[in-house]
C-alpha cells in the first residue's frame, strides 16, 4: 500500500510524470521510515507512467460515456477518486485496508470492505453496466487461477462494461524487487502477452493495450532496451478489456 503512495509523491513533488498533491499529503502525516524506497528509481517510473496511463484511459472512457460508475479493486490508499471527483467510486479492499482508506478520505465513494476473492461484493455495485473496474498493481500477487476467477465473476455479472490493469512478463514473477518483500508479498502472474487472458475464453476483448516502455524513454535508462525484446515488452502492459458477454 505505501509503495506506490511514496513514489507517486516522490514524482510530484520532484516535478515529473505525474501531479499526485493528495498522495503528498498522505505522506506527510505517515511517521514512516521510506528511505529504503529512496533509489529505487525503476519502480518510481513504473508507478508514475503507470499512474499516467490509467488516468488516461480513465478520461477517454469519460470522453466516450456520459455516465458510467468506477469500481476500484484493491483500492488501497489510492486516490484517484480526487482527480475524477464527478465519478461514481466504489472502493473495494480488505476491511484492515478499508479502515487506514478512512482516515485519509471522505465519504465521497462508497467503501467495500471485503476480499476481491469475496465475490458477495458484486451484489453492493448498484449498476450492472456501464462499469469501469480499476485493477492497478494487483492481479500479479495472485494467481492465474485467481485472476481467472476475478474475470469470470466481473464478465458474468457486468455487461457492457471494462477493466484496466497492468500486468508484468512471466519471467519477473520469480526475480527479487527492490523494494517489496517476496516473503510478504510474492509476485505470482505474469504473461507474455495479453492475448493470453482472450484465450481464457471468459468473455473477454482487448479494446487498448499501452506499453509503458515506449513512454518516457529517457527515464527508463538501460531499461528501456528491454523493448526491443518483443517477447519482453507485450508482457508489461496497461490494458483495457471489454466483456464481449
Amino acid at each position: 500500500m505505501l509503495v506506490p503512495l511514496y513514489l507517486k509523491a516522490k514524482e510530484t513533488n520532484e516535478n515529473g510524470i505525474i501531479s499526485d498533491n493528495k498522495s503528498v499529503d498522505i505522506i506527510n502525516e505517515i511517521d514512516y521510515d521510506f528511505s529504503r524506497l529512496e533509489k529505487d528509481w525503476i519502480t518510481q517510473i513504473s508507478v508514475a507512467i503507470r499512474t499516467y496511463l490509467f488516468d488516461q484511459i480513465l478520461t477517454s472512457q469519460t470522453a466516450k460515456f456520459n455516465q458510467f460508475a468506477v469500481v476500484n479493486l484493491g483500492a488501497g490508499l489510492d486516490t484517484r477518486q480526487e482527480r475524477f471527483p464527478d465519478l461514481k467510486w466504489y472502493q473495494l479492499d480488505l476491511p484492515e485496508s478499508i479502515a487506514i482508506r478512512k482516515h485519509f478520505f471522505n465519504a465521497q465513494s462508497r467503501l467495500i470492505a471485503k476480499s476481491i476473492l469475496d465475490f458477495s461484493w458484486i451484489s453492493e455495485i448498484e449498476e450492472r453496466e456501464n462499469v469501469l473496474f480499476i485493477a492497478e498493481g494487483l492481479f500479479m500477487y495472485f494467481s492465474e487461477t485467481e485472476v481467472r476467477s476475478i474475470f469470470t465473476q466481473i464478465s458474468r455479472h457486468f455487461k457492457h462494461s471494462f477493466i484496466a490493469f497492468n500486468t508484468i512478463n512471466k519471467y519477473l514473477v520469480k526475480k527479487k524487487h527492490p523494494s517489496i518483500d517476496p516473503d510478504k508479498a510474492p509476485f505470482k502472474w505474469g504473461i507474455r502477452s495479453i492475448g493470453e487472458i482472450e484465450d481464457w475464453d471468459l468473455g473477454w476483448k482487448e479494446f487498448q493495450t499501452f506499453y509503458p516502455l515506449d513512454y518516457y524513454k529517457s527515464r527508463w535508462k538501460w531499461v528501456r532496451w528491454t523493448k526491443f525484446i518483443p517477447s519482453f515488452k507485450k508482457g508489461i502492459t496497461i490494458a483495457l478489456m471489454q466483456t464481449t458477454l
